[in-house]
């Protein structure tokens, strides 16, 4: 079964040897083969006996152009190529003649083959004529514009300064109004006098009041003279003229002067007769001490003020437990006070913290800063080392000198302290003593103080309520800007 197995293979494949030989065989001519007269369309040839295939076909695979060209092949009907050659190119179809302005081209592929001529210009243009082209005839430049000369006028045409030719006829004259003894005819385009005016036609000579006119036109010839015054007018009299005697100007009312006061009549400029009588003055409130009794129109002095009756207010030394005063000035009569005394708080004497007076005992937050006034009194400087949030100041320094015043910035920008308790003798409180403090909530002052400095309290958020001391003389500017407070 193997041996027939491999027989029937040798077989086929001897027949398949067969077969490709004869396809090897002989082969159509290619050399002698002439393309069809029509390119795009196929060609067929009688393939010779010793090949198997019937038919052989030429077909085109790129076709001819005006300049490049094309190709076929040649295949026997089992799809062997044999040959393969090229297609001439097609050659230009020429197209129309070129002219001036188009060139000529190839009908097929539009490639230009000659460039248009171009125009061949005539006699350049002038006024009259355009240029053109002495091949086809085209304008090529249209006539010029005639350059005009000057404008016409009443008398002159305009012309072109080429050919001379008129472009306007002259205008003419134009003529407006009449012919008068005013003005003379002109032409209201030129200004050129067509005929002159008129002579005048005099009228009456001219007087003191009338001029001389012109009969015709009413022109006046000659001005009235005017009058020629024969005197000045006063408040009595009438000024006349001397030519004509006529009245030129009434009696004049009297002028009057300045308006009568409490010593002064009014009277005329003129002839000084009085108008009005002066009307004496008119008395004021009577004098006092500091006020002199005036004219209630003019305001002159009538009765000096006399001066105050001063009388001395005796000073009052203070002592441990009463206030003391100053001395002060009044006036007897009017009773004003001229030099106010001023409260003083209870002095007291202090030893070892304790008075020798009364035996009042300092008592008060300690570690505070003092500074001494050389004269047995101080002042609170600083918070010093003292760590208390509710301070009370003593009445008196650790060394016995009596405490007066809250010092310039003593406790400026301190965020600590919460309350401030003054004793009786503090009388003033230094420029931003409290300045910054913001948890300053509680403050009792001294009764005695007189004096607040500027701000001693500024910028004390906590602050809501202060009660002002009875004996308070001045308080400076913004001694409590930025405090928030409800009560003062």
């Amino acid at each position: 079964m193997k041996k027939l197995t491999k027989l029937f293979v040798l077989c086929s494949i001897l027949i398949f040897m067969l077969l490709m030989a004869a396809c090897d065989g002989t082969q159509p001519d290619a050399s002698t083969e002439k393309p069809t007269a029509a390119p795009t369309e196929e060609a067929t040839e009688k393939p010779t006996e010793a090949h198997v295939c019937s038919e052989y076909t030429w077909t085109v695979t790129v076709r001819p152009t005006c300049t490049q060209e094309g190709e076929r092949e040649n295949t026997c009907e089992c799809g062997k190529l044999f040959k393969t050659e090229s297609i001439a190119p097609l050659g230009h179809t020429v197209g129309d003649p070129a002219t001036c302005t188009t060139a000529q081209i190839c009908t097929v592929c539009v490639v230009e083959l000659e460039p248009a001529l171009g125009h061949s210009p005539g006699a350049v243009p002038s006024c009259s004529a355009a240029q053109v082209c002495t091949i086809c005839e085209i304008e090529l430049t249209p006539a010029l514009p005639h350059i005009p000369g000057d404008e016409a006028d009443c008398t002159n045409a305009q012309i072109c300064t080429v050919c001379n030719t008129e472009i306007a006829a002259p205008l003419g004259h134009t003529v407006e109004g009449e012919l008068s003894c005013l003005e003379a005819l002109t032409c209201s385009v030129c200004g050129e006098v067509l005929a002159q005016r008129l002579e005048h036609t005099r009228g009456p000579a001219a007087t003191c009041t009338t001029p001389m006119i012109c009969t015709v036109c009413d022109t006046v010839l000659l001005e009235a003279k005017g009058h020629t015054p024969m005197n000045t007018p006063s408040c009595t009299s009438s000024q006349k003229c001397a030519v004509c005697r006529e009245v030129i100007a009434e009696p004049i009312p009297h002028a009057p002067g300045k308006e009568a006061t409490c010593t002064e009549p009014q009277t005329c400029l003129y002839c000084h007769t009085v108008l009005a009588d002066a009307f004496g003055h008119t008395a004021g409130d009577e004098a006092t001490c500091d006020t002199s009794q005036r004219c209630t129109v003019c305001r002159a002095v009538l009765v000096k003020a006399f001066g105050h009756t001063i009388e001395t207010d005796d000073a009052v030394e203070s002592t441990c437990t009463e206030a003391g005063l100053t001395e002060g000035k009044h006036c007897s009569v009017c009773l004003e006070v001229l030099v106010a005394q001023i409260v003083l708080p209870p002095h007291h004497r202090f030893v070892n913290n304790i008075c020798e007076g009364c035996g009042y005992e300092v008592s008060g937050s300690e570690g505070l800063e003092f500074t001494s006034n050389k004269n047995g009194t101080c002042y609170v400087s600083g918070i010093g080392s003292c760590e208390a949030t509710d301070v009370t100041i003593p009445a008196a320094a650790p060394n016995g000198e009596t405490v007066v015043a809250i010092g310039t910035e003593a406790f400026k920008n301190n965020t600590k302290i919460t309350g401030i308790e003054m004793p009786d003798t503090v009388t003033s409180i230094g420029d931003g003593a409290f300045d910054g403090c913001t948890f300053l909530s509680s403050l009792k002052m001294s009764p005695y103080i007189t004096h607040i400095g500027s701000y001693a309290f500024a910028g004390c958020d906590a602050l809501a309520s202060v009660t002002l001391p009875e004996n308070l003389i001045s308080i400076a500017d913004h001694a409590f800007t930025a405090a928030v407070l409800q009560s003062l």
